[in-house]
C-alpha cells in the first residue's frame, strides 16, 4: 500500500529532470525563506522531516498521504541526482517518518509505528518507538528497534544526534506530558537518559 505514495510522485514527474550541484540544483540558501524544490521533494503531499548526510550527497524526508507515511531518499551519484524513491529500510507498511543521519552517516534512526519484536501490529500511532538502521557494503540493515534504556513503555520520538553520538529524543507518557531526553553513548550502548531542565509550559507540549 505504500507503494502508493511512490507512483503518485512519480506521475506528478513524469521526466525527472537532470540536477546537478548541491541543493538538488537549487539557489543556495538565503535570508528569505522559499520552497525547497517544488515538484521534486514538495509536491505537494505532506512532506516533511528531512535531513541531510553530512557530505551533502543524501537527502532523507517523509512524505505522508491517506494515512500512510514512508521515508524517501534522493542521492548525488556523480554530481547528478537521482528521483526521490522510497528509502529500502522504509515502505513495509508502517509509518515511518523524522529520520536522522548520524555525523558518519552510517546510522539512521527515525520513527516508526512497527510493533517491537513480540508484538502484533496495531492501527495508528499504537506505537512510537526509535528505530535505527546501519549501512554496509551492499546497503541498508534491517532496521532493529533501539534498547532499553531509550525506548521504554512510554512513546519515544524525534531523534537527533550529536557529533559525538549523543542522543536527544523526546518522551511523552500516556497522560500526554512530554519531555527532552539526552543520552551519552559509552560502551557500545546508549546510556540512561537525562531528562533535560527545560520548562514545561502550562498549555501546549514540549518536544522535537
Amino acid at each position: 500500500m505504500l507503494l502508493v505514495i511512490g507512483q503518485i510522485i512519480h506521475a506528478r514527474k513524469k521526466d525527472f529532470p537532470m540536477l546537478t550541484g548541491p541543493y538538488l540544483g537549487q539557489k543556495p540558501p538565503r535570508m528569505e525563506p522559499e520552497i525547497f524544490t517544488p515538484g521534486i521533494v514538495n509536491t505537494g503531499l505532506y512532506t516533511r522531516d528531512i535531513a541531510i548526510s553530512k557530505d551533502g550527497n543524501e537527502i532523507y524526508f517523509c512524505v505522508a498521504d491517506a494515512g500512510l507515511a514512508a521515508i524517501f531518499v534522493t542521492k548525488c551519484i556523480d554530481n547528478h541526482w537521482t528521483e526521490p524513491v522510497i528509502a529500502p529500510f522504509s515502505g513495509m507498511g508502517f509509518l515511518d517518518m523524522e529520520p536522522c543521519i548520524s555525523s558518519d552517516g552510517n546510522k539512521i534512526l527515525f520513527l516508526s509505528n512497527r510493533p517491537p519484536n513480540g508484538k502484533e501490529p496495531q492501527k495508528g500511532w499504537f506505537y512510537q518507538k526509535i528505530w535505527v538502521t546501519e549501512r554496509t557494503e551492499t546497503g541498508w540493515t534491517e532496521p532493529q528497534v533501539l534498547d532499553e534504556p531509550v525506548n521504554s513503555q512510554e512513546n519515544e520520538f524525534f531523534s537527533s544526534v550529536t557529533n559525538a553520538n549523543v542522543l536527544y529524543f523526546t518522551r511523552m507518557t500516556e497522560a500526554g506530558k512530554a519531555g527532552i531526553y539526552k543520552s551519552v553513548y559509552a560502551n557500545n550502548s546508549y546510556q540512561k537518559p537525562e531528562l533535560l531542565p527545560f520548562d514545561i509550559p502550562d498549555t501546549g507540549i514540549l518536544f522535537n
